[in-house]
């Protein structure tokens, strides 16, 4: 994978963050969430504001995605050929089973539905195309951050939990890879 410098890792971390926001989300929650300080902060917020990534919503001072996120989200739908390819399986599958099944995604921080085919059944799924989820919350993140490779896991766990936390999750990680999920 090809190196970033800090300033554009900083810059998918915002961008990230406002993504995966079940609402518009403040400065404040931007650098609490990020650890930046407000100066470099803001000179970031206004790039991904100036290309459209992101953008005001409203006087509130808050931010949610831009435009070009849509444009994104529009062309990850049309090219992504593992998405296309993967939803005969998953309606056969779901058929079969009489269960929602999904093509779940892990990304640096989350795990992101890109696929899915409903079951029949009236049932309410924590998951839909486009929708994330925290890389260590859910059977699906579970199962996906259960066969990561160890230095990639261990990243995941130092991010987004605090180290206490590390000894329980990494037992239960286990229970998921010995019984195969």
């Amino acid at each position: 994978m090809p190196s970033l410098t800090a300033s554009s890792d900083r810059l998918m971390q915002l961008m990230q963050l406002v993504a995966s926001a079940q609402k518009p989300v403040s400065v404040h929650e931007l650098a609490e969430a990020s650890g930046l300080p407000s100066s470099t902060l803001y000179r970031h917020l206004q790039c991904l504001c100036h290309w459209g990534a992101i953008q005001s919503a409203g006087s509130s001072g808050n931010y949610c995605a831009g435009p070009i996120a849509l444009q994104m989200a529009l062309n990850f739908q049309q090219h992504d050929t593992l998405a296309v390819q993967v939803i005969p399986e998953l309606q056969r599958l779901s058929r079969a089973t009489n269960e929602t099944a999904a093509l779940m995604v892990a990304t640096r921080q989350q795990v992101i539905c890109v696929a899915m085919a409903e079951s029949s059944q009236a049932l309410c799924c924590s998951f839909s195309p486009g929708k994330g989820q925290p890389l260590v919350r859910g059977a699906s993140a579970l199962s996906l951050l259960a066969f990561m490779p160890a230095k990639q896991s261990q990243e995941t766990l130092n991010i987004l939990l605090p180290q206490s936390e590390h000894v329980a999750l990494k037992e239960k990680l286990e229970a998921v890879r010995q019984q195969g999920y």
